[in-house]
């Protein structure tokens, strides 16, 4: 059986993405239950190139690790040693995944997602919304699950919600995983990521079965944002935790922010530089800077030139961007990464002073030049609007400006009059 929802012909002629669709997990919340995760994960595996040609290779994959069957992630079950080997071939493919998962124990017992079709069409709309983000067009292939009246229900949901315009379009069509290979590809997938995340494995099995999926095209957002799948040590302080959901909260608040419109050119990288290091911190559950070439790589799906662009300026521009807009990032001499305690935050501030105090020197240095070549005629420095400047350079390089702040921190404050 095929329902096909929404979309026209011209739609799947046009379309500049055809996306396979398949997920992990169910709705329930019995999580005293045995074999119940906590996570839904949902993937959309998107083909860079012909798509039959990728559907003969899958199906090759397929054969070769399943025989006459399915391709399904439950036959795999938790032999981490027979997953790494099928991830390492899927590898191989000219795809990229995008994959969506949801915490359920942070889902409001009170809200409507407790129930099946509610929380369904969230699912699907989450990962959507992200698909057209990212491209024009969309054609999606998803796994069929429900009965067929609830699949014309979803049809209604998303054509009100994504309606195809002279510049968009978007299409969904239930398919048995069965009959496509590259829907099963995304099977596969989502369950690998369920057990990454779902800490269902062994501690050393999951660092294995991550490591292995470190190898794939894939990135990985988790909702809500503020549900850390990996958590800093808090022992030697709880306020490590604070600034890591506190680096959160501002993420998701950046996607809010753009939910829904296409930026500039440097804002969408923005977006996907910031899903990548999220991914980094919440997923592989890595807490090491991750190097700018990282990211490129990661980005070069979207952006096949950056690769080819030898300087970081580009990378820096969508660092920038995300600050300006109140994203919390770490920054070193190693990298960049979403702060995951105290300390990684005073990196920032230590990276930040090598590179603003050799700048305050030297203009420091420019100021005095000036000045005595003119006898004290010309201040560069004298514009108020460059006023926070002017007090940076005097601390560094006056030394009665430096006594005088130092003997103004000294002094107790005065509290306000009531």
């Amino acid at each position: 059986m095929t329902i096909e929802l929404g979309g026209s012909a011209r739609d799947r002629e046009t379309a500049d993405c055809f996306a396979f669709v398949d997920a992990s997990g169910d709705h329930s919340r019995a999580f005293d239950k045995p074999n119940v995760p906590t996570h839904f994960v949902m993937v959309a595996v998107v083909p860079r190139g012909d798509c039959e040609t990728l559907r003969g290779t899958a199906d090759r994959i397929r054969a070769e690790h399943f025989g006459t069957a399915e391709m399904k992630s439950s036959a795999i079950g938790k032999n981490v040693e027979r997953r790494c080997r099928i991830i390492r071939d899927l590898t191989t493919l000219d795809a990229h995944a995008y994959a969506v998962a949801v915490d359920k124990t942070k889902i409001d017992p009170e809200s409507g997602l407790i129930f099946k079709k509610p929380f369904q069409k969230f699912l699907h709309d989450k990962l959507y919304a992200r698909l057209l983000r990212a491209y024009q067009r969309v054609v999606v292939r998803a796994d069929e699950h429900g009965r067929p009246a609830f699949m014309r229900e979803m049809k209604t949901y998303f054509e009100r919600k994504h309606p195809s315009t002279l510049f968009s379009g978007f299409e969904v069509e239930f398919v048995r995983s069965v009959d496509d290979p590259l829907v099963q590809v995304a099977d596969i997938v989502a369950g690998t990521v369920s057990q990454c995340i779902d800490r269902s494995l062994a501690p050393e099995d999951r660092r294995v079965l991550i490591a292995a999926s470190r190898s794939l095209s894939m990135q990985v957002e988790v909702w809500p944002t503020d549900s850390p799948i990996f958590e800093p040590d808090t022992s030697a302080s709880g306020d490590d935790l604070t600034v890591f959901r506190c680096a959160l909260r501002a993420a998701d608040a950046f996607f809010e922010r753009f939910d829904g419109e296409t930026g500039d050119e440097v804002t969408e990288r923005a977006k996907r530089a910031l899903l990548y290091l999220l991914y980094r911190a919440r997923v592989e559950e890595d807490s090491r800077y991750v190097r700018t070439h990282e990211i490129v790589e990661a980005l070069s799906d979207r952006e096949p030139d950056l690769a080819l662009n030898p300087s970081q300026r580009p990378i820096r521009q969508a660092i920038g961007r995300l600050r300006d807009h109140g994203v919390l990032l770490a920054s070193s001499q190693s990298g960049y990464k979403v702060p995951q305690s105290v300390a990684d935050v005073l990196d920032f501030v230590t990276q930040s002073e090598r590179v603003l105090n050799p700048m305050l020197h030297r203009l420091g240095k420019a100021h005095r030049v000036v000045r005595d070549a003119t006898a004290g005629r010309v201040d560069i420095l004298a514009d108020p609007a460059v006023r926070a400047i002017r007090a940076a350079v005097e601390l560094q390089s006056d030394p009665l400006a430096a006594a005088d702040h130092e003997i103004r921190e000294q002094q107790p404050t005065t509290p306000d009059p009531a």
